[in-house]
């Protein structure tokens, strides 16, 4: 079984509330997994970590959190970056990914943070080719997630302040 939602604030809200007031948890079939595609802020402005979700939600739904993942993208680009199972965003094989500096543009080190380029050679239609976005990211050691999958994989922080 899979569900899917952008709404994170929603699933998170309407769980936790459910569980506070039934004190009741479901019995889902533990192969059941949970992708969502971020909206990590609360109406009230809070953000929730991923941890923390993954935490609350897996314990309500009663499966393991490895089952909830996430999917990143962003409106201006038609690739989207998939959590796996030890919830690292992997980069889809034909897009480069820069880290770059905030305030100077230079590219970053491999494990630091700056602002986040997209260079994706799919789109066609509209000017996506290469797309400098204001989410804070930082690029992990390539091929070293334990998932065992191969490539680059990206830790997202959120919209630069």
């Amino acid at each position: 079984m899979l569900f899917r939602s952008g709404l994170v604030p929603a699933i998170f809200g309407a769980l936790t509330e459910f569980n506070k007031k039934t004190n009741k948890t479901f019995d889902l079939h533990p192969n059941t997994k949970l992708v969502t595609f971020g909206g990590w802020t609360l109406p009230n402005g809070q953000m929730i970590s991923s941890p923390h979700f993954r935490s609350a939600i897996g314990r309500i739904l009663n499966i393991s959190e490895q089952n909830i993942r996430d999917m990143y993208g962003f409106t201006e680009t038609d690739s989207v970056f998939a959590e796996c199972e030890h919830h690292r965003m992997h980069v889809p094989p034909w897009v480069e990914v820069i880290v770059r500096d905030v305030e100077t543009l230079k590219p970053k080190k491999i494990g630091e943070k700056g602002i986040f380029q997209i260079i994706n050679p799919m789109p066609f239609s509209y000017a996506g080719v290469s797309i400098l976005q204001d989410d804070v990211i930082r690029i992990l050691p390539e091929d070293q997630c334990p998932c065992g999958r191969h490539g680059k994989t990206i830790e997202v922080f959120g919209p630069a302040m």
